[in-house]
């Protein structure tokens, strides 16, 4: 549970779309699209022990308006004193106020699994979510948060400031047809804050392949697949070479 705070009730969940059959074959179609993966391990990875589990997140609704500076370049072609062409950039200063509604910023409210595979298996449709009642839950297991409302509040922030400057940073190259932003500084208000403690499904599984443990989660709403997987030296070396042929090939063409 979390520390410092009564633990909250979830106030809603977004039920299982997926049994663990489908689930087992999203996942062997997901593995057999891996090019780096050995075939013996796309045979012989067969998912045992699927385990349906609702993990808690947080989702945070806000209106923002971020205040920014930045600088933007425009590139043009000149000729340098050897006579060649080269481009150059020209910088410009701008300034302006970016207002942007944040819908269901998810947050995963626990630490004990792999941040990156649970990542792999978002997003999910958090709209589709029904008012919590036991029976929702029955049959599977489900995890407390362990990241509280204020902490996992920061964190939305830090997704959120990530998000606004990608977008504001395509805002200012659309804007002024730029090629390129920089030293872009932004002041962001967060307004209207609303919150939401979800359950989300999520079926976890594994395999083992010369002797090694290799872990996948499947997305129970959408079937999303993310995992680890073995890697081929083999094919690795393979297309190392293949890339590295093309690259002279075209090269050769280049200089004819």
């Amino acid at each position: 549970e979390a520390k410092g705070e009564n633990t909250l009730a979830p106030g809603g969940v977004c039920v299982f779309k997926l049994d663990a059959k489908q689930a087992a074959e999203k996942f062997k179609n997901w593995i057999k699209k891996r090019w780096f993966c050995p075939k013996e391990a796309k045979e012989t990875a067969k998912p045992k022990d699927f385990k349906g589990v609702y993990l808690p997140y947080w989702t945070f609704d806000t209106q923002t308006t971020t205040k920014f500076t930045a600088e933007y370049g425009i590139n043009r072609q000149k000729r340098n004193s050897k006579g060649e062409t080269v481009t150059v950039t020209d910088w410009y200063n701008c300034s302006g106020t970016h207002r942007e509604f944040v819908d269901d910023q998810t947050v995963c409210g626990t630490t004990r699994h792999e941040q990156g595979l649970l990542n792999g298996i978002l997003p999910y449709n958090t709209a589709d979510n029904k008012s919590y009642k036991p029976e929702y839950v029955a049959g599977f297991a489900s995890e407390r948060y362990s990241i509280g409302l204020k902490d996992a509040w920061e964190k939305a922030k830090s997704l959120i400031s990530g998000r606004l400057k990608r977008n504001i940073t395509e805002k200012i190259k659309n804007t002024y047809h730029a090629d390129s932003v920089r030293s872009l500084q932004m002041s962001t208000g967060f307004g209207n804050i609303k919150y939401k403690y979800l359950l989300l499904p999520v079926w976890m599984a594994c395999f083992k392949y010369k002797d090694k443990i290799y872990k996948f989660m499947v997305n129970g709403q959408t079937g999303k697949v993310s995992g680890k997987i073995p890697v081929s030296p083999v094919k690795v070396t393979i297309t190392v070479v293949g890339v590295i042929a093309a690259l002279a090939l075209l090269w050769w063409i280049a200089n004819l």
